[in-house]
């Protein structure tokens, strides 16, 4: 006689996989929605890193050093945010392993003033300077604070997301 698990071990697992599911659609949502809103107002991808060395060496080649920067500073802020990840997860692994929360909710706490910052710098800073100032369409006296926040932001949710997958 072949015993089956009781029937709330089969309907929690599948919730929970059903739970995981939802949070990879949202967080591949959330990705897409950072490159396109990145892509419109920085000309620069938030979770691409490719895309950015591309813009990096055209820059370089162009001599519109400061471009050069900022695609670099993008690409370094996105590695950053996975690191933060990665440390908050080893954290709330070693400190609060049963934890009523997880580290999403950690990051969550910390990358949402990020997104609103970005929204505020690019209101207030980025988005309203002359173009062509230096040559390269980007004034470094206005900055271009908010890319650097919102690749940050989706370093840490890609760290997320592989988390979740595996």
């Amino acid at each position: 006689m072949i015993r089956r698990p009781p029937r709330s071990t089969l309907s929690s697992s599948s919730a929970a996989s059903d739970v995981y599911k939802r949070q990879l659609w949202a967080l591949a949502f959330l990705s897409g929605w950072a490159d396109i809103l990145c892509v419109q107002r920085y000309f620069a991808f938030a979770t691409m890193l490719t895309g950015n060395s591309i813009y990096a060496s055209q820059s370089a080649s162009q001599n519109c050093w400061h471009n050069t920067l900022v695609y670099c500073t993008v690409i370094v802020c996105f590695c950053l945010g996975m690191v933060l990840f990665r440390l908050i997860d080893l954290l709330m692994r070693k400190r609060c392993p049963r934890c009523a929360f997880g580290p999403s909710t950690v990051l969550g706490l910390v990358l949402f003033p990020c997104f609103i910052m970005a929204d505020v710098t690019y209101f207030y800073w980025d988005h309203d300077f002359p173009d062509g100032w230096f040559g390269c369409g980007k004034d470094p006296e206005y900055g271009v604070w908010g890319i650097t926040l919102i690749s940050f932001s989706m370093g840490a949710v890609n760290g997320l997301s592989m988390k979740i997958d595996n």
